[in-house]
């Protein structure tokens, strides 16, 4: 396969919480000067995007709601706010607000997590999750609010698929995701078995894969934020 037959979903860069608009500005800035960067390599670069994890510091719902302005503004296509974690003292009002900040903004995005740090069912916020789902559903267009939101379990921190993006690090870093539904395709069409097939699509993915690290491995050098690799699901 070409690189210019594979895309890239998503340039998601995290950043840490609070954060100034010069930070946000600066992730703006890096994440055009990556997006030219893979197309001039041959890749589409479908969107770009910034995560963050606000909800340990934030409290006033009208400066959240500034952050959906500011990003507009720095041209970023999405920006997500991170996840509500369970058992936090603000854990109630972030899930009070949540909903409203939603409805009210266009670009940015939130979770709540509801599994403990042991993976056990976090119960005692799953009902006020599904009654956030049901508020947004009511109160967007066509319910598409939800797109912006969504329940997460199990879910590591800095992969760069939205909604479920949120920082974790100890400084700025960037993820790709890519569109590789393709490389399925190739490595199945004409394949004998299925042992066949998936040594096939490792194999690619294995390949593709390479060419894009070290892409984004030259990036991270250049600006001084870290790479935390790939999320390789084969987004269609």
């Amino acid at each position: 396969m070409n690189a210019r037959d594979m895309k890239i979903r998503t340039i998601t860069t995290g950043i840490p919480f609070p954060f100034s608009s010069y930070q946000l500005e600066r992730a703006a800035k890096f994440n055009a000067a990556a997006q030219t960067y893979f197309e001039a390599n041959g890749y589409e670069v479908q969107t770009t995007r910034v995560s963050s994890q606000i909800w340990d510091e934030a409290r006033d719902i009208d400066a959240i709601l500034r952050l959906d302005i500011q990003a507009q503004a720095f041209g970023i296509d999405f920006l997500n706010l991170g996840t509500i974690l369970p058992g936090k003292r603000s854990t109630k009002t972030h899930l009070d607000h949540v909903a409203d900040v939603i409805v009210q903004s266009e670009m940015l995005f939130a979770t709540v997590t509801v599994t403990t740090q042991s993976g056990d069912v976090a119960s005692e916020i799953t009902e006020s999750t599904a009654d956030i789902i049901q508020q947004i559903a009511h109160q967007t267009n066509a319910g598409y609010g939800n797109l912006r939101f969504a329940a997460l379990m199990n879910c590591p921190p800095n992969t760069p698929f939205f909604p479920a993006a949120y920082w974790q690090d100890t400084r700025t870093n960037f993820g790709i995701g890519w569109q590789a539904a393709d490389l399925v395709n190739q490595a199945f069409t004409g394949a004998q078995n299925l042992e066949t097939a998936l040594q096939s699509l490792k194999i690619l993915m294995e390949m593709e894969g390479q060419k894009i690290v070290a892409l984004a491995e030259t990036l991270a050098q250049e600006w001084g934020i870290k790479f935390v690799g790939i999320d390789v699901s084969p987004a269609p």
